[in-house]
């Protein structure tokens, strides 16, 4: 029997009331609404795999005069060029209602296409598809209680891009695009958490489960209409005294309410490459293969939709962001957390201020699957091993740097905060 989109977010939901009574099983280490004031402005590097390397500056005050709210500005340079800022944890209701806030421009970004989805692809099966002109943003609203134990959330997030060339896989290019269509996307999201665990930021044992529902309207009469339901489960067991080791399990599914255009002449039309227009035969060939493979990966995301991908920064480290695309993802991770010092150190360095309160050791193994048929999951799938460095601050930071590796070589992510988080 199939399971419809929302039964099945209902089932969840059943399931995570028993776990509703169980919020108050573990003490909070501390305070889960930190307010201890810090502040970075400072050249920081970033690495995203598939993404790129280079400097973002970044001016952050977190929780400013005693608040629990934090306001951030950005400049990227680099593989990524661009700006922007937000607002985060600005209490509309103390400790009760949050709001957060960001928008983002983006001059220049250059991303790995893979030539079809799923998980059989070949590490070099990809070309670089440009993006200009990027506008994004979100809005989210929590509601939270019990030192955040329970919480409801609410995010909408828009975006707005131009595809403006594509390239080969050794950065040679196939065609550069003339007046290119604005292209827009948009979602809204929404769902719960349930934290049975002994800190907000940083747990070292418990159990916490979120459950969400994603819906991505049509932006036009050629997108599909669909929802996608995702599940984030992991359990936090207690390693001696300070200790932690992670086990998560996470799957994301589209249920596709309405599909797009299936018309593959529209669809070309609509990519506008033009490469019949190419006088050149092999640079016109090359055009036209990147063109087909262009409208296969839009067909199949019109038909079936796209579930949350693999790859990048938070699930399987070791391949680029989004590597791994296709309507149903099921993905199981382990980390390992030694925190070999838990030595509370202030610094103060005139541009980068805060406390230090731990220092980890991570050890890591992850394994994912991606299909377009729900059966097909686990029937090919790719795994990540690696280690990482992190600094948990008691402004409410996580300082990460994790190097991973896999079949296709190795990776290192340079970011903020937890993955699976």
């Amino acid at each position: 029997m199939k399971i419809s989109k929302s039964m099945k977010f209902l089932i969840c939901f059943a399931v995570m009331l028993p776990l509703i009574t169980s919020l108050n099983a573990f003490e909070r280490r501390r305070d889960p609404f930190p307010s201890e004031p810090a502040h970075i402005i400072l050249p920081l590097p970033y690495s995203i795999p598939g993404v790129g390397r280079g400097i973002a500056t970044t001016g952050a005050m977190v929780n400013i005069w005693g608040s629990y709210t934090d306001i951030y500005i950005d400049s990227m340079n680099g593989d990524v060029e661009g700006y922007g800022g937000g607002i985060l944890d600005f209490h509309l209701i103390s400790k009760t209602l949050i709001f957060d806030f960001n928008r983002q421009q983006t001059s220049k970004l250059s991303a790995k296409s893979y030539k079809k989805r799923g998980m059989d692809t070949e590490k070099d099966e990809f070309n670089y598809v440009t993006l200009g002109n990027i506008s994004s943003g979100y809005d989210s609203l929590r509601l939270t209680f019990w030192d955040r134990r329970l919480e409801f959330f609410f995010h909408q997030e828009n975006q707005t891009f131009e595809l403006e060339e594509v390239r080969d896989n050794e950065g040679e290019l196939i065609r550069e695009i003339k007046d290119p269509e604005t292209i827009s996307s948009k979602e809204q999201s929404y769902g719960v958490l349930i934290d049975i665990t002994d800190d907000y930021l940083d747990p070292r044992k418990g159990f916490r489960l979120d459950v969400r529902s994603f819906n991505i309207p049509r932006d036009s009469d050629d997108d599909p209409k669909f929802d996608i339901i995702n599940i984030n489960a992991t359990l936090f067991l207690p390693i001696g005294k300070s200790n932690t080791w992670l086990f998560n399990y996470f799957t994301s599914d589209a249920y596709v309410e309405s599909e797009g255009e299936t018309n593959e002449s529209k669809i070309k039309e609509r990519i506008g490459l033009q490469c019949d227009e190419i006088l050149d035969s092999s640079t016109r060939q090359n055009c036209q293969v990147a063109e087909q493979e262009l409208i296969a990966n839009t067909l199949a995301f019109n038909k079936n939709g796209i579930s949350t991908p693999l790859g990048g920064r938070n699930r399987l480290r070791s391949y680029p962001e989004r590597r791994f695309k296709g309507a149903h993802t099921r993905f199981f991770g382990s980390e390992f957390r030694w925190n070999y010092s838990e030595e509370v150190t202030p610094f103060d360095f005139l541009f980068f201020k805060d406390i230090r309160t731990s220092l980890q050791l991570a050890l890591f193994a992850e394994t994912g699957s991606i299909a377009e048929n729900k059966e097909d999951l686990d029937k090919y799938s790719r795994s990540s091993y690696g280690f990482g460095l992190r600094m948990v601050s008691a402004a409410g930071l996580v300082y990460r740097w994790d190097w991973a590796t896999g079949d296709e070589g190795s990776e290192t992510v340079i970011f903020i905060n937890y993955p699976w988080n």
